[in-house]
């Protein structure tokens, strides 16, 4: 192999290597802020959303915070005892690297209420905006 090609291949090595090193620590500042958040999101829930609360109360809640949100029917992915949800975009996080293949990262909520339209669980949860 000539001298030129190795010291090529040793330049491709390093830059690639650099990447991967970049990267791993942009996707550890990403997933800490969105732990952050989704903590954030479930504690306020908690302490502001007593068991039992009905969908009157929750839609209040949702308008005084600004949250614009929709009631949805349950399916087969939300608890079986979730007849009704309370579903939101609360907020959307920067990815803080090259934003690929995500660019942002949207915080969900869904409040599950059951067949007497009352609070019986929660779910906060973080979806990508990929390509």
């Amino acid at each position: 192999m000539k001298k030129s090609t190795k010291l090529m291949l040793k330049i491709v090595l390093v830059v690639l290597a650099s990447l991967l090193i970049i990267g791993g620590i942009t996707r550890h500042i990403t997933n800490n802020r969105i732990d952050k958040r989704v903590v954030y999101w479930e504690s306020l829930i908690d302490s502001e959303m007593p068991a039992g609360s009905s969908i009157k109360l929750v839609k209040q809640w949702g308008k005084k915070r600004n949250i614009s949100a929709s009631i949805i029917t349950g399916n087969k992915f939300q608890p079986p005892e979730a007849k009704q949800i309370f579903y939101s975009n609360v907020e959307s996080i920067p990815d803080a690297g090259i934003g690929f293949p995500c660019s942002s990262w949207n915080i969900i909520i869904e409040i599950y209420f059951g067949q007497d339209e009352k609070y019986v669980g929660r779910r906060v949860h973080a979806v990508g905006s990929c390509i």
